[in-house]
């Protein structure tokens, strides 16, 4: 059975800034910082659930629209990520064990201990789509091994 997930990336309105929180779980995240989302629920959108995330995770309850920059899928797991831009950045809140932040996006495009491995790259990878500067990739959607 393939597990389905989102994550999305809430940038401020200058692209300068990005909401990201503190991750206590699953166990290989624990202390990281990665973005907002979770689970996509059976006969649930990543669309859907990324906007639940939204509202379960920081308490705003009107996001700006998520859009989807690319799908990331391994053998038994498939990652939707979306990043949107919104004003509601400052009035994110915790509403649950983990901690939320506000942290420049340059700091965090640079690899860093402290992240989810692949957080600076989902970063500029998103920045890079939002801006309209596409890489050299020609698909968005890319296909991974699973991890150990």
């Amino acid at each position: 059975m393939i597990m389905r997930y989102c994550v999305g990336f809430m940038f401020s309105e200058d692209w300068e800034r990005v909401l990201l929180m503190r991750k206590l779980k699953p166990k290989w995240q624990e202390g990281l910082l990665n973005g907002i989302g979770g689970k996509v629920e059976e006969n649930e959108s990543p669309q859907f659930a990324m906007i639940r995330e939204t509202i379960e995770e920081t308490g705003i309850t009107s996001p700006a629209q998520w859009k989807q920059f690319c799908v990331i899928k391994g053998p038994s797991y498939e990652l939707t990520c979306f990043y949107s831009q919104d004003e509601n950045l400052q009035r994110a809140r915790n509403m649950e064990a983990e901690r939320l932040g506000i942290y420049e996006t340059w700091r965090i495009r640079i690899q860093d201990e402290e992240t989810v491995s692949n957080l600076p790259w989902l970063i500029s990878l998103a920045l890079d789509q939002a801006r309209g500067k596409p890489g050299p990739w020609k698909a968005e959607v890319f296909y991974c091994k699973d991890m150990e």
